[in-house]
């Protein structure tokens, strides 16, 4: 699977490590490794491209991610916008989370 758009920059093996999560339930790992353009990084909307190739267009837009962060002397969940820029967890490799959207609608000022 090759990155789309810009040139420039160096080309560089991706792994992206992936955890599905319906009702709380954690699936087991998922790999996959992609060619990337080092110049500009990694965003979400790049790996929810790659996961479209791969498991169908509405896929990646039926979780919720988040990816996992060195933060203080351990790591944390961040919750991620498809702008948002992601930091490897070690050398070229990242860490991330879908967590199934549920179809549940919640009505303001009802609890």
């Amino acid at each position: 699977m090759e990155a789309q758009g810009g040139g420039g920059g160096e080309m560089r093996k991706v792994h992206i490590i992936y955890f599905l999560s319906h009702k709380g339930r954690i699936e087991h790992p998922h790999l996959i490794r992609v060619h990337h353009h080092s110049r500009n990084g990694v965003h979400l909307k790049d790996v929810k491209r790659w996961l479209s190739e791969l498991r169908g267009k509405d896929m990646p837009e039926s979780f919720a991610w988040s990816y996992k962060r060195r933060y203080k002397a351990g790591y944390v969940w961040q919750d991620l916008l498809d702008e948002d820029l992601l930091t490897p967890i070690s050398d070229n490799e990242y860490v991330l989370k879908g967590s199934a959207i549920s179809s549940i609608t919640f009505n303001k000022g009802k609890f």
